[in-house]
C-alpha cells in the first residue's frame, strides 16, 4: 500500500503545531523540511516545532483508516484541495488556519460527522455534494465557500442540503458574502428536506434573503428551526415564484396552510 502525504507551511507567528489524528492501523510520520522529525501517536495531540514557511509533512501508511484529522489552530497554510478525504474519516477539524483552495471537488466519506473548515481560505461551491447521512455539525462560516444551486435561466436545481437527516444538530455559513440567491437556495433545500429542529446562521456579511427567502424561513422556524440571517431583505431584479423554489423531483412541497406570510417587511427591517 502506497503512502500518502499531505503538506502543510508554517505560517505567520508559527512556532508549534498540535496535531491529532486518530489510526487504528498504520503509522503517521513527520517531516519538517524533509527531515524526520517523530512517529505520531493514535489519538493523541502532540507538539511540533515549526516556524515561518517551513514545510511540514504527515506521511500515512494507511491513510484509509484514519477517523480524524484533528489541525484545528495550527498556524499552517498551504492548498488543501488535492486532498482525498480518508473512506472512514467521522471527524474533520482544520478550522482556524490559513489553509486554502478550492474544496467543490471533494467527496466527502459516508462517515463524516464533524466537518469544520470554518475560518480558513477555502472556497468552492458546495452545492453539488452529496452531505453523509450522519452528518451532526457542518461548519463553512467565514470561508469562501459559495452555494449556487441555480442555473442559467434563474432555473434550480436540487443541492446538497436537500439530503440532510435528523443526525444533523447545525449550519453554520455566516460571513461567507453569499448573494441573495444563494441565501435564498440554502433555505429552500432546507425546505425540501423535511427536516425539523436544527440550527442554521446565514448572517454576518451574507445578503439578507429575498421574500421567498423569507417565506423558507418562515416554514422552517414553524418546523422548530433556530435560523440567523441577515436583517431587511434583498430586492431581486426578477423575482421567481415559490414554487420553483420548492419544487422536488417527487413533486411539490407544499406550505402548511397555517403559515401567514408577511410579504410587507420593510427593506432594512428585522427579519
Amino acid at each position: 500500500m502506497a503512502d500518502t502525504t499531505i503538506t502543510l507551511y508554517g505560517a505567520a507567528d508559527c512556532a508549534t503545531v498540535t496535531p491529532l489524528f486518530t489510526f487504528p492501523s498504520g503509522t503517521i510520520k513527520v517531516y519538517v523540511e524533509d527531515e524526520y522529525v517523530k512517529d505520531l501517536t493514535s489519538d493523541v495531540e502532540d507538539n511540533i516545532s515549526l516556524t515561518v514557511g517551513e514545510k511540514l509533512q504527515y506521511v500515512c501508511s494507511d491513510w484509509d483508516s484514519i477517523t480524524k484529522i484533528d489541525i484545528r489552530e495550527d498556524k499552517v497554510s498551504g492548498d488543501i484541495s488535492g486532498w482525498v478525504l480518508p473512506s472512514t474519516l467521522a471527524y474533520f477539524y482544520v478550522n482556524s488556519t490559513s489553509v486554502s483552495g478550492d474544496i467543490s471537488g471533494w467527496v466527502l466519506p459516508s462517515t463524516l460527522a464533524y466537518f469544520q473548515v470554518n475560518s480558513t481560505s477555502v472556497s468552492g461551491d458546495i452545492s453539488s455534494w452529496v452531505l453523509p447521512s450522519g452528518l451532526a455539525y457542518f461548519y463553512v462560516n467565514s470561508t469562501k465557500i459559495s452555494y449556487d444551486s441555480s442555473r442559467p435561466g434563474r432555473t434550480r436545481r436540487r443541492g446538497a442540503f436537500t439530503g440532510i437527516t435528523n443526525t444533523l444538530t447545525k449550519i453554520d455559513f455566516d460571513d461567507c458574502k453569499l448573494n441573495y440567491s444563494q441565501v435564498d437556495n440554502i433555505l429552500a433545500d432546507l425546505v425540501i428536506s423535511l427536516v425539523v429542529s436544527k440550527q442554521l446562521d446565514l448572517a454576518g456579511n451574507n445578503a439578507a434573503p429575498t421574500i421567498l427567502g423569507l417565506a423558507s424561513k418562515a416554514i422552517l422556524e414553524q418546523r422548530g428551526w433556530a435560523i440567523s440571517v441577515s436583517s431587511g431583505r434583498s430586492i431581486p431584479m426578477f423575482q421567481r415564484k415559490p414554487i420553483e423554489l420548492w419544487a422536488a423531483s417527487s413533486g411539490v412541497i407544499t406550505p402548511s396552510s397555517n403559515i401567514i406570510y408577511d410579504y410587507s417587511v420593510a427593506i432594512g427591517g428585522s427579519a
